[in-house]
């Protein structure tokens, strides 16, 4: 019994340090200022976008369950809330010209920016993709997850959805 308990507590670590444990940033904190270039050819930072909800998605082009969260975040948010919401969906690790030809690709109307050398992940998390922020109009991060999990998804849709308003 002992040995079934002190399983169940190491497999709830892992679980867990794979989840909430490996950000950088706690919900209610502003979110780290940092710059990026757009696959437009836009220099921005993320201080410019105060006032608008921001949902701030780090992917790579590789990742199945970021393609596989991709369409879902076109569909259900880009498509309904194109004023009041910026999708800002960075490619860890990727170059411009990679992130240039996947936006095309897809066609999704996203703000896409390359991110090779891992610098503006690196102010949130050392690993793990997708990985979703929300941020509120104040600057305010108000929702953070990693993975793709449909649950997770509808969570973080209600959250931007309630902070529309």
């Amino acid at each position: 019994m002992k040995y079934l308990l002190f399983s169940f507590l190491l497999v709830a670590q892992i679980g867990f340090s794979q989840t909430e444990r490996d950000f950088k940033t706690n919900m209610g904190e502003e979110i780290p200022s940092f710059e990026f270039v757009t696959t437009d050819g836009e220099n921005m930072s993320i201080d410019q976008l105060k006032g608008k909800v921001v949902l701030l998605n780090f992917y790579a082009t590789w990742c199945g369950p970021c393609r596989k969260e991709m369409p879902i975040l076109e569909e259900k948010l880009s498509a309904h809330f194109e004023d009041d919401l910026v999708i800002l969906a960075i490619a860890r690790g990727e170059d411009m010209e990679t992130t240039q030809k996947f936006k095309k690709d897809t066609g999704y109307h996203f703000t896409f920016a390359p991110d090779p050398d891992k610098i503006v992940y690196s102010l949130f998390a050392d690993k793990y993709i997708p990985r979703n922020l929300v941020i509120d109009k104040t600057g305010k991060i108000i929702y953070q997850s990693t993975g793709f999990d449909n649950s997770k998804l509808d969570k973080m849709i209600t959250t931007i959805k309630k902070n529309l308003k």
